[in-house]
């Protein structure tokens, strides 16, 4: 029997999303929002996922399908706050976006 995918997830500029979140935190919060967005037929870990955060107060993420079939690569999403600085909240946001980019199959041509 193979073993799960590993889920794939970097973030670029961390300490601009908030000084006392890791790495490993904003992808976990991300992962589980983006996944649970995407309904009960996706398999975690097919996914590879790259979020970046500005100084400025955008947080953004860039989903490529690590299908062998597929290995598609999906538009880049954003959100953008100004008023306030980034939070978990955001990053939910970003997650249900993202997914429904991917959900209606488009396509970074």
């Amino acid at each position: 029997m193979a073993s799960p995918a590993v889920p794939s997830c970097s973030v670029e500029g961390a300490k601009h999303f908030s000084p006392a979140a890791a790495e490993s935190d904003i992808c976990e919060a991300f992962q589980r929002d983006f996944y649970a967005a995407m309904g009960d037929e996706t398999v975690p870990g097919i996914f590879s996922i790259a979020l970046s955060v500005t100084a400025t107060g955008t947080i953004s993420a860039q989903i490529t399908e690590d299908s062998a079939a597929s290995g598609r690569t999906f538009p880049q999403v954003a959100v953008d706050v100004m008023d306030r600085n980034l939070d978990y909240r955001d990053l939910t946001q970003l997650a249900g976006a993202a997914a429904t980019v991917v959900k209606t199959g488009q396509t970074r041509d």
